[in-house]
């Protein structure tokens, strides 16, 4: 199987009518991360560190273009004083993780001869499911 590009990530979320929404054509980057809190147990008298495995954490950041589209879904969460639940999904090409998420971090840049950005942070709350299958 060939090596997979950027061309083939999918990024969805729902709108504020509650329907997922694809906003991939809308975007310029889209990410998955994942990390497990590392906690230490080392004791008195240890050679090396030790460690157990803590809790798992997934964050989906993306960047994109500010326009009609991006500004109804997250446009209103600037001036929200909680962060809201949003489900999203980001496909790589091969598989899809989805899940819910609280929004954080929404950024909206501009600059003089430039095209208007935003960047935003989806925090995974509980499960990320991996599957074949897209959400519609």
């Amino acid at each position: 199987m060939p090596n997979l590009t950027g061309k083939d990530v999918t990024f969805q979320v729902d709108n504020a009518g509650a329907s997922i929404t694809d906003i991939s054509s809308h975007l310029n980057q889209a990410s998955i991360q994942a990390a497990i809190t590392m906690i230490e147990d080392s004791a008195l008298g240890d050679d090396d560190r030790t460690y157990l495995s803590g809790l798992h954490g997934k964050t989906l950041p993306v960047n994109g273009f500010w326009n009609s589209t991006t500004e109804a879904i997250y446009g209103p969460l600037l001036a929200a004083r909680t962060s809201l639940t949003k489900t999203v999904e980001y496909g790589d090409g091969n598989r899809y993780f989805n899940g819910e998420s609280l929004v954080n971090n929404v950024q909206v840049t501009g600059a003089v001869d430039t095209v208007q950005t935003f960047s935003v942070d989806h925090t995974i709350s509980g499960a990320l499911n991996r599957t074949s299958v897209k959400l519609t």
